[in-house]
């Protein structure tokens, strides 16, 4: 009788360290998660900031504690972009693709890559890959019209320019583009309305970034 009370409080206590262990690998696993977003954010701000360097290395830190997460991969790879380590993009946006194959951002990365590398066909795919997942996807609709232009085919660049801008009213390149396209068709005014939308952009985006910058010191 007491061999078998002894074998009962032996196995009581077994499955009493098994649930603290189970519980103890929860709250670990759910500080790593809190700690690869927070290093997520903080390379958020670093690329926005233009310190690439520093965005690299959150992002890394973020990966490293959370292998599983596509935007921080995604958000790595642009990094990379910006410092233009290309090989090292393309890893990362690949990787976010096979982790979550709706990674549109991901998506627009590799057509970039293969935009800069003349691959024109490889970057309509992946440039309309990116529409198919979203087709309210200002970003890539400018870009599919880069590459349109890029092979002559207008007709085509002008529709998904003109459909980035209603999407977007803040795509320069767009209006850049489309200027180009207006004044060697023979049509200078629309090709100014173009280009004085795109002036009115960047003199935006330059007042905002003095703005800040004026805020932090």
């Amino acid at each position: 009788m007491r061999l078998k009370h002894n074998i009962l409080i032996a196995f009581l206590c077994l499955c009493t360290l098994s649930c603290s262990s189970t519980r103890s690998t929860r709250t670990s696993e759910r500080i790593r998660h809190q700690e690869s977003l927070r290093a997520l954010e903080e390379g958020k701000l670093q690329l926005k900031g233009g310190d690439y360097e520093k965005a690299v290395n959150a992002f890394l830190e973020s990966v490293k504690l959370d292998d599983s997460n596509a935007l921080a991969h995604e958000s790595l790879g642009w990094a990379y972009f910006s410092l233009m380590q290309n090989e090292k993009a393309s890893q990362e946006f690949n990787r976010a693709i096979a982790l979550n194959p709706n990674c549109k951002e991901a998506h627009l990365g590799i057509g970039y890559l293969h935009f800069m590398s003349s691959h024109y066909d490889q970057a309509v795919d992946a440039f309309t890959r990116a529409i198919q997942i979203d087709p309210d996807y200002a970003s890539a609709h400018a870009a599919l019209g880069r590459v349109f232009y890029k092979q002559d085919l207008i007709d085509q660049a002008i529709l998904e320019l003109k459909q980035s801008i209603k999407l977007d009213r803040r795509e320069a390149m767009s209006y850049y583009i489309l200027a180009e396209i207006y004044e060697k068709k023979g049509f200078p005014d629309k090709a100014e309305t173009y280009r004085k939308r795109m002036y009115d952009i960047f003199r935006q985006m330059t007042d905002r970034k003095e703005t800040m910058q004026e805020r932090t010191q």
